[in-house]
């Protein structure tokens, strides 16, 4: 069985996604949300008004510097909005 918190907000939910947004000329990068899928828990929680903070702090740490697409869905969709 599968723990629905490590299943959700994982980069994995974009495997299908991955090659044809390549293919349209795309950078992709497709991190977990902070504490989901393989990445480390935050030491404060992860719910959705906690997350901001950390998606920014990790997103600082990706690379480039061009203005980029923000894809996200489901609770992703929601850390979205909160941190824009």
């Amino acid at each position: 069985m599968i723990d629905p918190c490590v299943a959700s907000s994982a980069w994995t939910h974009w495997l299908r996604n991955i090659d044809a947004l390549v293919t349209a000329g795309c950078q992709v990068l497709v991190p977990d949300m902070p504490g989901f899928g393989d990445s480390a828990a935050p030491p404060d929680g992860h719910d959705a008004y906690v997350l901001p903070g950390w998606l920014q702090q990790g997103l600082h740490v990706l690379p480039g510097s061009q203005p980029a697409a923000c894809v996200d869905f489901f609770f992703g969709g929601l850390v979205a909005g909160l941190w824009a």
